[in-house]
C-alpha cells in the first residue's frame, strides 16, 4: 500500500510489477527495504555485463536487473509469473557468462520449445544436444565440445551417468523435484 501511495506510481500489467516515477526510486527503495525486500537497482549505464558484453536490449528492465544479479551471485533462484521471460532471462545469463557447456533440465513436452528459444534469445549459441530417448547417450565427441544439453527431468540420469562436467545447469520448472525421493530427484 505504501508504494500505491507514491505520486505517480502504477500498477504494470506486462511486468505484473510497480513503476514508481525516476525522483521517487529513493522513496520506493527505502519502503522495499523497511518491509525486508532485498533492492537492487539498475541504471541505464549498467546495461553493460562485467564481461564487457552488452545485454540483450529486447530484454525488459526487470530482467535485465535478474541478468545482472544471476551474473554476481553465479546462483539465482528466477521466480517470476507465468509467461514473464524467466526463459530469455536464464539463456542472457549463460550467454553473459560465456558458458559453453550448460545443461538444461525441463519437462518433457518443453524440449523442443527450448532449443526454440535459444535460437530466438542467442542466435550465435553453442550446438544444442537434445536427449529425447531413455537408450540415447551423449556422443564421445560431445563430450569436450561446446554444447548446451537439453534434457528432460526423467532422462537426466542418461546425461548424469556420462558423467559429463557442465559450466552451468537450468532447471525449468524445479517445482519437479520437490520429492527428493522421486526417480527423477534422484537423477
Amino acid at each position: 500500500d505504501a508504494i500505491k501511495a507514491i505520486p505517480g506510481s502504477k500498477f504494470d500489467k506486462q511486468s505484473k510489477g510497480w513503476l514508481v516515477p525516476v525522483d521517487a526510486t529513493q522513496i520506493a527503495s527505502s519502503i522495499l527495504a523497511s518491509h525486508g525486500f532485498l533492492v537492487w537497482q539498475l541504471d541505464s549505464e549498467q546495461l553493460e555485463s562485467p564481461n564487457g558484453k552488452l545485454l540483450n536490449p529486447k530484454l525488459h528492465d526487470y530482467q535485465c536487473s535478474t541478468v545482472e544479479r544471476a551474473l554476481n551471485q553465479r546462483a539465482l533462484l528466477i521466480s517470476y509469473e507465468t509467461g514473464v521471460g524467466k526463459t530469455p532471462a536464464s539463456i542472457e545469463v549463460i550467454r553473459l557468462a560465456d558458458i559453453k557447456r550448460a545443461i538444461v533440465v525441463c519437462p518433457a513436452i518443453v524440449r523442443r520449445t527450448w532449443a526454440a528459444e535459444l535460437d530466438r534469445w542467442w542466435p550465435m549459441h553453442p550446438n544444442i544436444v537434445m536427449i529425447t530417448e531413455g537408450k540415447q547417450w551423449l556422443e564421445p565427441d560431445h563430450e569436450q565440445a561446446n554444447c548446451i544439453v537439453i534434457t528432460s527431468y526423467e532422462l537426466l540420469c542418461n546425461v548424469a551417468t556420462g558423467l559429463l562436467q557442465f559450466d552451468a545447469i537450468i532447471y525449468d520448472e524445479i517445482h519437479y523435484l520437490k520429492n527428493g525421493r522421486a526417480i527423477r530427484s534422484v537423477a
